[in-house]
């Protein structure tokens, strides 16, 4: 179950209304979409020189601890676009949300492999990034 809450404003970037989901069980974590930032290094492999490939998703959506953090980190501010959420209703499915992280570019969608939540970047990301909310959502939403 989550809380979902309207953050005051729009974003800097599409100027869309954003949205912070936290865990209920959890109220201190918000969820957002992080870089991967796994990847694998091949040496000499263009022009002999080596290239990093990132391994799997992109994007993946996370939890981030909103009143403190580890060790140094916890010495600087959040950056608030990591965990902004738009909505978006899409058109083939009326009583669903999509979900778009990172500002409005990464919807989050469910991997076939894993059961994790990876961030979508390539267009529509369909069955798999709508998500049917139990009560619906009484708000009004654009289409995707």
């Amino acid at each position: 179950l989550w809380n979902v809450y309207k953050m005051p404003g729009h974003d800097f970037l599409n100027h869309q209304e954003m949205y912070l989901f936290s865990p209920v069980e959890f109220p201190e974590y918000a969820a957002g979409v992080v870089d991967n930032q796994l990847s694998a290094y091949f040496p000499k492999i263009r022009n002999g020189e080596g290239v990093v490939v990132p391994i799997g998703n992109m994007f993946k959506v996370s939890l981030y601890h909103l009143t403190s953090r580890r060790l140094l980190m916890n010495r600087f501010p959040f950056d608030i676009g990591y965990f902004m959420n738009a909505l978006c209703r899409p058109r083939s499915h009326p009583e669903a949300v999509e979900i778009k992280g990172a500002l409005g570019q990464a919807s989050w969608y469910k991997g076939k492999a894993l059961s994790m939540v990876f961030g979508w970047t390539k267009g529509d990301p369909a069955g798999a990034g709508y998500w049917v909310p139990e009560p619906p959502l009484d708000i009004p939403l654009q289409f995707c």
